[in-house]
């Protein structure tokens, strides 16, 4: 992700947010804060198909929309009750190399949160309990 495009992602934050409490009526009512993480998780555990589920390109699409409209809503929980700020680093991939993606820069934190590998972790453990873990840990940072 480039500088622009990260400028750009950021640009779409408010929207993105509205569409996902549209996808998730459980926010109604609820603020951007630790309270809002479990309903987050189990939503994508509801919504999300498991990650070894095989879709076909609409339901891939759909899927990918979704996540990413997850992943904005558990970055607004910190942005909003942690003071984190969304910053684009590098993430190195197992293959070779790195490419940048959107992180969370948490105050008082020495490691920057990656929130798609907390979503992804989620949907594996399938806890329901995996996003409001890790910001209680980020929140005694």
């Amino acid at each position: 992700m480039k500088t622009d495009l990260f400028d750009s992602w950021l640009a779409m934050e408010e929207p993105t947010l509205t569409a996902l409490a549209a996808d998730v009526p459980a926010l109604a009512g609820i603020s951007w804060g630790p309270d809002a993480l479990p309903v987050l998780e189990a939503a994508a555990l509801e919504l999300l198909p498991p990650p070894d589920a095989e879709l076909d390109t609409d339901a891939e699409e759909a899927a990918r929309v979704l996540w990413q409209r997850l992943l904005r809503g558990i970055g607004r929980c910190y942005t909003e009750a942690l003071g984190a700020v969304w910053v684009c680093a590098p993430l190195l991939q197992p293959t070779g190399g790195s490419r940048l993606v959107p992180v969370l820069d948490v105050p008082g934190l020495p490691v920057w949160i990656e929130v798609g590998e907390l979503l992804d972790r989620a949907l594996v453990e399938r806890t329901g309990t995996v996003l409001a873990d890790a910001y209680e840990l980020a929140g005694q940072g």
